[in-house]
């Protein structure tokens, strides 16, 4: 989908049970997560393995090997296109492998991150699992470790193997935004509502943690980006108002942004901001819809108004931006 507003090109179809997929910086491939066996019949039970579809010549191959013990998924193009990191469990059981990485052409295959020892979770259920989040530019890698009911952010230097982790209120937070310079992530956390309430700037120079929106009680936080000079911050709100897009100020304070309702996922490039909005209360879904309307938006220079650049039935994932 072109910022230009020029026709949309469906790509690929996946099946209800891809377990993530990813668009390699320039484009031209995809690598996908795919079931390849139901142990005993039981397709909750499932293993995947991962698939790198070539975009130019419109086919399709294996990335890794086939292999009934496990279950892969969550796969991460590295930024130069030349890897590709994925998250592995055992097939059928709630029992974490690691993070590993792979080259571009299937060898090589490499673990990068050990086990999360598993830990009681709801139910009686006894779980773990890793999920890469963002490899940057500069050899950094955001992944996240769950145990049980408690989930944990760490970015590791891929150089030297050491890990760093976020501290705090853990028991929901995901990885949103990165900056190179100077080096900080951008992560929402908080109490298990979905999403969470709170987005903090994570400084990787010092350490340092600071709050920068904290709408407990009274909403959540989607999701937030940095403008290309990674000077200003629009996040993706919930709840009571403002409601849709606003700027961060930095102190707590949120700027809405007019006519943006229902925003969910947004991005911020060079000649605007794009977002996505779903459930927008402004739009009423036709009967065959059910679940309603997603809408990508754009905001030129940033102040719109905002023009549609997508609409259509369904629920519209996480941005993905392209320079093919």
């Amino acid at each position: 989908m072109p910022l230009s507003g020029a026709a949309t090109v469906d790509l690929v179809a996946f099946p209800s049970d891809n377990a993530g997929w990813d668009i390699r910086p320039d484009g031209s491939a995809i690598v996908a997560s795919v079931n390849t066996y139901c142990g005993s019949g039981a397709c909750d039970q499932q293993a995947k393995r991962l698939a790198v579809i070539d975009m130019r010549a419109g086919s399709a191959r294996w990335l890794t090997a086939a292999d009934e013990t496990r279950s892969l998924g969550n796969a991460l193009w590295s930024p130069d296109g030349a890897f590709v990191y994925y998250s592995a469990d055992k097939a059928g059981a709630d029992a974490d492998l690691g993070i590993f990485r792979i080259r571009a052409d299937g060898t090589d295959e490499t673990k990068i991150t050990d086990p999360v020892p598993p830990a009681p979770a709801a139910f009686g259920q006894v779980r773990s699992s890793s999920r890469p989040q963002r490899v940057t530019t500069d050899g950094l890698l955001f992944w996240s470790a769950s145990a049980g009911e408690k989930s944990t952010l760490k970015v590791r230097d891929l150089a030297t193997g050491i890990d760093r982790a976020f501290v705090g209120d853990q028991s929901c937070l995901w990885f949103v935004a990165w900056r190179a310079a100077p080096p900080g992530a951008l992560v929402a956390h908080g109490t298990c509502q979905s999403p969470p309430p709170k987005l903090t700037l994570w400084d990787l120079r010092t350490g340092a943690q600071t709050l920068l929106v904290d709408r407990s009680g009274i909403g959540a936080v989607y999701d937030a980006d940095w403008d290309p000079a990674a000077t200003r911050i629009v996040a993706a709100v919930a709840g009571i108002a403002p409601e849709g897009l606003a700027f961060v100020d930095g102190r707590g304070g949120l700027t809405p942004i007019q006519d943006t309702q229902g925003a969910v996922s947004v991005r911020w490039f060079a000649t605007g901001i794009a977002y996505v909005t779903f459930a927008d209360p402004r739009v009423t879904p036709p009967p065959d819809c059910p679940f309603g309307i997603s809408t990508i938006r754009f905001l030129s220079g940033a102040t719109g108004p905002p023009r549609t650049l997508y609409s259509g039935c369904g629920v519209a994932g996480v941005l993905h931006a392209i320079n093919p």
